[in-house]
């Protein structure tokens, strides 16, 4: 192993065990947990993105390698103001290979549903309620759905 190598992993093991040692009661810590009310999207606006994706070899050639799309919207659901933000990936040909669909509370950023479908075919679904969690897995589309609660 290096000396410049061995020294950054003191200098990590050193601020990490530092930190463990002087950890701050829940009371007065800056962690931010689900629900908290010092969390506020307001401020995000509704937008739509879309990036090209370029990989760059070893001898610096490019070659288009897809693109991604990023989409957020406001929904109303319940009562409840949902953020939903959408991405998809897609190969060089056109090939959607992931798409992503997720609902957070707007304003406690609470997860609620995250949709995710797979180059494979493959589809889960998470529904979360509280502590619960739901998870509904497809394979691909021979397969048999799963549902696995999850409690954490």
């Amino acid at each position: 192993m290096k000396t410049g190598t061995l020294f950054q992993l003191t200098v990590l093991l050193t601020i990490f065990s530092t930190a463990s040692a002087n950890k701050m009661s829940p009371e007065k810590s800056d962690e931010l947990r689900i629900g908290d009310s010092r969390i506020n999207l307001a401020f995000i606006t509704p937008y739509t993105a879309r990036f090209e994706l370029t990989r760059i070899d070893a001898d610096g050639r490019r070659q288009a390698n897809g693109e991604w799309t990023d989409h957020v919207d406001f929904r109303e659901q319940g009562g409840v103001r949902l953020l939903r933000r959408e991405v998809a990936r897609s190969s060089s040909g056109g090939i959607e290979d992931l798409r992503q669909v997720h609902l957070v509370d707007a304003t406690s950023l609470a997860p609620k549903v995250t949709d995710q479908r797979g180059e494979s075919g493959s589809i889960s679904h998470l529904d979360f309620s509280g502590p619960k969690v739901v998870a509904t897995i497809l394979q691909s589309s021979e397969s048999v759905t799963l549902q696995v609660p999850l409690e954490f």
